[in-house]
This record gives C-alpha cells, sequence and structure tokens, in this order.
C-alpha cells in the first residue's frame, strides 16, 4: 500500500484535489452562512472516488459514490455497532440492523462489480489508482487479493479518509476565523503566487493538535510492559490519549494557544504529534491526507474569501469516532480580496 501514499504516484493526485475542490467552490453560495465541513466531506468523497477507485464521472461513479455515501453518514448505526455489538440485531419493530445491512451489500455488490470490471480492463498495469494498483499487487507467494480483500481495502481507506480529513479541514478554518491575524498572513502568502509550503503546512501541523479528529488511538502490547510503575502483561490494550498529549505544556509552552511558529522551525515529533497515531505504526495514509488537506486548503485560499459566521469558536461534538466542530464550521463567502 506504502508506494500509493509517497512519492511521485501521491503529488500526481494534486490535479485531481485541486480540481475537485475547485468544483465544490463553484457551488458554494455568496453572502450567507453555510457549514463548511459537508462541503469538505464532498470534496474529500470525490477524491477517494478518482485517487482510490480510478472513476471517471458518470453512471458507475455516481451510482457506487451514493451507495457509498448512505452507508459512512450512517454514523449512528456505526458508533452503536461499534461499541455495544449486541445491536447488530433488529429489535421489534426498528429495522435499523437490517436496513444498515442493505446499505452495506448495495454497496458491495458495486464495489465487486468495480473490482471485476477494473480486472478486464486491457490498461489495468498503465492506470495510477490504487484500486488498479492493489490488483496487480502480488504477495510473496505469487497469491492475489480476493474480491473480499480487495473490498475491504477500499472501504477502510474509504472511512479513513473520507469524514476524518473533512473534519481536519473543517477545525483548520475554524482556527484560522478566530486567529484572524494567520488567516491574514496565509492568504497574502496564498496570493502572492508563490505560496510557502512551510507555513501552510505549519498551520495545518497545528491544527491538528489543538483540534485532532480522534481522542485517542489503541495499540496492543506484543511484550510485556512498564508504565509509569504498572506492568503490564502482553495483549493488553493502551491507548494513548492524543489530546492530553497535545495539550501537555512540558511538550507545548501555552497549549491552548493557536501558533503555527511552533512548527516552522521543526516538524511535529511522532511521539508527541498523534493525530494519525505515533511511532512506526502510525495511519499509512497519513502523509496523504496532509497532502490533501494541504491543496485543498492552499486552493480555497487563492480562489474565494470565507469569513466566520460567528465570533465564537467551534464547539467539540462526538460523531462516531470523531471529533467534529459543533455545527460544521459555518462561513460566509465573499468575492476574493473584497471582504467585509
Amino acid at each position: 500500500m506504502l508506494p500509493a501514499f509517497h512519492g511521485d504516484r501521491m503529488r500526481s493526485y494534486r490535479d485531481v484535489i485541486a480540481e475537485e475542490t475547485r468544483r465544490s467552490i463553484a457551488s458554494w453560495p455568496s453572502g450567507v452562512p453555510f457549514p463548511l465541513r459537508p462541503r469538505f466531506a464532498e470534496i474529500a468523497l470525490d477524491v477517494i472516488m478518482r485517487a482510490v477507485f480510478g472513476l471517471a464521472r458518470g453512471p458507475n461513479y455516481s451510482d457506487l459514490r451514493a451507495a457509498l455515501l448512505s452507508v459512512v453518514e450512517n454514523d449512528r448505526m456505526i458508533s452503536l455497532a461499534l461499541m455495544l455489538p449486541a445491536i447488530r440485531r433488529d429489535v421489534g419493530p426498528w429495522r435499523s440492523w437490517s436496513n444498515f445491512r442493505r446499505q452495506i451489500r448495495a454497496a458491495d455488490h458495486l464495489i465487486f462489480r468495480e473490482i471485476e470490471e477494473r480486472w478486464n480492463d486491457p490498461d489495468l498495469a498503465s492506470r495510477d489508482d490504487i484500486l488498479s494498483m492493489l490488483l496487480l499487487a502480488r504477495r510473496d507467494d505469487g497469491s492475489a487479493l480476493t474480491m473480499e480483500e480487495l473490498r475491504d481495502e477500499l472501504v477502510t481507506m474509504l472511512l479513513a479518509g473520507h469524514e476524518t480529513t473533512a473534519t481536519a479541514l473543517a477545525w483548520t478554518f475554524d482556527q484560522l476565523f478566530h486567529n484572524p491575524h494567520v488567516l491574514e498572513e496565509l492568504q497574502a502568502n496564498v496570493a502572492s503566487g508563490a505560496p510557502d509550503p512551510a507555513l501552510i503546512d505549519a498551520v495545518i501541523y497545528e491544527a491538528l493538535r489543538v483540534r485532532p479528529v480522534i481522542p485517542f488511538v489503541v495499540r496492543t502490547l506484543t511484550e510485556p510492559w512498564e508504565l509509569a510503575g504498572f506492568e503490564l502483561p502482553a495483549g493488553c490494550t493502551v491507548a494513548p490519549a492524543i489530546y492530553a498529549v497535545h495539550r501537555d505544556p512540558r511538550v507545548y509552552p501555552d497549549p491552548g494557544r493557536f501558533d503555527p511558529t511552533r512548527f516552522l522551525e521543526r516538524r511535529p515529533g511522532t511521539y508527541e504529534w498523534l493525530p494519525f497515531g505515533g511511532g512506526t505504526r502510525r495511519c499509512i495514509g497519513a502523509s496523504f491526507a496532509l497532502f490533501e488537506m494541504r491543496t485543498v486548503l492552499e486552493t480555497v485560499l487563492a480562489e474565494t474569501t470565507l469569513r466566520p459566521n460567528s465570533d465564537r469558536p467551534e464547539r467539540i461534538r462526538r460523531r462516531a469516532f470523531m471529533l467534529v466542530p459543533a455545527h460544521g464550521t459555518p462561513a460566509v463567502r465573499y468575492p476574493l480580496q473584497t471582504a467585509a
């Protein structure tokens, strides 16, 4: 999986991300409040449809997109199914679980159809999308991934890279809105025509520090380990609290302050900056997610002017396994460089 999320292959998706961002911006209302998070979710989903599934717009694209959306937007059922396995059944007149399973089967049918059609594509070897790469991948014994394994990889990337990236972008704009000196500096930097990637990255790193999308990351010990005087056995589950680590004043002085300059001179440490997990097992899509955030942020700032709809920063709300802005980061769009 790694080659698709690093180097030239990853950078080849820049035009796709920028194009989908411009397409979305063209539909945003002007002069009236609207939430940013759903718009960023649309962009992230369309990027996945093109870069991961390798689909061009058309009937197959529309059908699969709608089916996947019906599953991933059922966050209440996903949350309950993850936390309470006992509810994975119908109760009396409530058929929520059966309806959810029906949505999953419909999405699976379309995914399997796409896998089969792609496998028969004579140009398979020359394609650069992730599905095609997985179809060509082989284990050490020469065997290919099964249809179910391919489906699982694709759905994992969808769940891990859709609403998480959208939420991270919404939090980034929420922080920029309520730190206008940073927003003005960043917008001027982008408007110069030669944006400084270090500044854009620093803003993203700091936004993810102040507002991580997930609250903790789970690891299972493979051998005994001593932690803070406690002897933990192999097999024990350890869950580092990301939010708490990011607010530790020993690591980040004045941790409640949004200050991108923390990361202008150094990259985040793998054991002190954990929005994608940490250590050697952090999220495989971390580089792609950061690349996508950078491209979307730069494109939005270059194409339009956004201002907050409220003087108050967004409250945190739990949505499935994520910490999201309670109102989706409401913003008002103005013509570029003519903001009120």
